[in-house]
């Protein structure tokens, strides 16, 4: 259900998050409209007027909640003082949309979970922004693993890299949201809990710091079911994400940047003449949406728009958010064990 009336939008950081993946997704989004920006730094605040033409430039964020003219905050900056920014914001009535990781630490998780509550009773929507689970791909897996077509799952496995000669300076350290166990491993932790259904319970990690922290893990996992996850991220290799899951009847593959990135297979070895057959009419049904995805990553950037266009509906209908800062928060605290265990050097408890 659309909004009676268009929501007016705002996104605080105009780095590529916030410029590319979501002010991107905005134009031409039914129902909302991108009409202020907000950043510290006066080169971005310069090609944020010269990009989109924004009606409301501004470089101090609390400029955004006094503004009558904002409904939706899109907090997009760096960790570090978020927190306080979103919570202030859904106290004022603005609903708000905050990018991955909720949050760095465990008071600061807490904290957010509260305002979410008392912003949920006033009828103020907060969503966190997990674009992954509104990936086509990602849907698609998650209703047939739900309908119980591969069986329960039992195997989880996960590769998300990519290439980065430098980075900025927030993502060099862990306490900033750095390092590719907060900013990268995250995605694919929270997509074992929502496509299983169960929580991660222990965690074992380890990592490598080249040019700054952990710029390449290696995690594994076990859940409250008993399947077990493994996940490899890094930053200094070529760029892949994708995920396996494997039940006793099948076996579903998602490949998040190609157009016909998802294979289900049931049974039989790979490469026989049934995976071959079911693998071929599977792909040739995908290639029906290859026009609207013909550019490189197509799919990603929809699961972004995807997303808010999720969010607009849950504020029109007065409807909870699938991504919950709650969420964030469970996924948060895998991580954080994560960080632990790749210090120690052995396994560590989820919210020991």
């Amino acid at each position: 259900m659309r909004p009676k009336r268009e929501l007016r939008v705002a996104i605080a950081g105009w780095g590529r998050a916030g410029s590319h993946l979501h002010a991107g997704s905005l134009r031409a989004l039914p129902g909302a409209r991108l009409v202020a920006v907000c950043d510290p730094d006066a080169d971005a605040r310069a090609r944020a007027a010269g990009e989109i033409g924004a009606e409301r430039v501004y470089a101090d964020a609390r400029r955004l909640l006094d503004d009558p003219a904002i409904d939706v905050l899109a907090l997009c900056q760096p960790v570090p003082g978020r927190a306080g920014l979103a919570c202030a914001a859904l106290a004022a009535g603005k609903h708000v949309l905050l990018e991955k990781p909720l949050a760095i630490d465990a008071g600061e998780s807490d904290r957010l979970v509260a305002a979410e509550a008392a912003a949920t009773a006033a009828g103020v929507k907060a969503m966190l922004g997990m674009n992954m689970r509104w990936h086509p791909h990602a849907l698609q897996a998650r209703r047939r693993i739900l309908a119980g077509e591969i069986g329960a799952p039992e195997l989880l496995a996960s590769t998300i890299t990519t290439r980065h000669d430098d980075v900025p300076p927030w993502r060099r350290t862990r306490a900033t949201g750095g390092g590719v166990l907060n900013d990268m491993a995250i995605h694919h932790v929270d997509l074992w809990r929502w496509l299983t259904g169960s929580e991660v319970v222990e965690v074992s990690a380890c990592a490598r710091s080249r040019e700054w922290e952990d710029d390449s893990a290696a995690i594994s996992a076990r859940l409250s079911d008993g399947a077990l996850a493994t996940a490899v991220v890094g930053e200094r290799t070529v760029n892949d994400n994708a995920l396996a899951v494997f039940g006793r009847d099948g076996a579903i593959a998602l490949s998040f940047y190609r157009f016909d990135g998802f294979t289900l297979r049931r049974g039989g070895v790979p490469g026989d003449r049934t995976d071959r057959m079911s693998t071929a009419l599977h792909r040739l049904a995908q290639i029906v949406g290859l026009p609207a995805t013909r550019r490189h990553r197509g799919l990603w950037l929809s699961s972004y728009r995807a997303q808010w266009r999720h969010f607009i509906d849950c504020i029109g209908a007065d409807r909870a958010p699938g991504s919950s800062f709650a969420d964030g928060a469970r996924a948060g605290a895998v991580i954080r064990a994560a960080i632990e265990s790749a210090r120690r050097g052995a396994g560590v408890a989820v919210g020991a």
